[in-house]
């Protein structure tokens, strides 16, 4: 999650694990506060997680301060459930383990670009590759790391050669695909 939120250039990036329509979750990962990890969080205080696990769908706020997730006046509060200047967020619901579900939350500070729907688009494409690899994989994978920036995404994952090579083929078909969906016409992927 670390390495994830510096790759996109954010203070705030966190996992949050919680089932649709539950009042509560369970910090993951934190990067804003490692201390956070496994950590109850009430998820009234964070509207788009609960509108990403409500619909299944990514959650893009441009700006928390005119969203109408978050009404005029209503404080906008970190993990810890203190105040934040933060100004901008995604939420992107993913489910693993036969049906675990929770959140990719990614939050930008005022001092920061609001993320836009490019970043949207290929932070879900990442995260959506990734869980769908693992979910196939045969032989027990397991993702140490996801990073990404400026169109380039790096994984780590621990498992055998031929997991890792299986892991890696299967990333590059989905991307693929999500690339000409788009209607790209050059190839996504060098020598493709």
């Amino acid at each position: 999650v670390r390495r994830a939120a510096r790759a996109l250039g954010v203070s705030h990036c966190a996992v949050i694990l919680a089932p649709p329509g539950h009042p509560a979750g369970e910090v993951v990962a934190a990067v804003e506060d490692p201390a956070l990890q496994r950590e109850p969080v009430a998820l009234a205080r964070f509207p788009e997680v609960r509108a990403a696990l409500a619909s299944g769908l990514p959650v893009l706020v441009p700006d928390l301060g005119t969203h109408p997730l978050y009404p005029a006046g209503r404080a906008v509060r970190g993990l810890d459930g203190h105040p934040a200047p933060l100004r901008s967020a995604i939420a992107l619901p993913f489910s693993v383990d036969r049906g675990r579900h929770g959140v990719f939350l990614l939050r930008r500070t005022t001092g920061q670009p609001p993320f836009s729907a490019a970043d949207l688009e290929f932070a879900e494409a990442a995260i959506t590759a990734a869980v769908a690899v693992i979910e196939r994989a045969q032989g027990g994978v397991r993702l140490l790391q996801l990073d990404w920036s400026d169109g380039c995404m790096t994984v780590t994952v621990e498992g055998g050669e031929l997991v890792a090579l299986g892991f890696a083929a299967e990333l590059r078909r989905l991307t693929h695909r999500w690339w000409r969906a788009r209607g790209e016409l050059s190839p996504l992927w060098a020598g493709a």
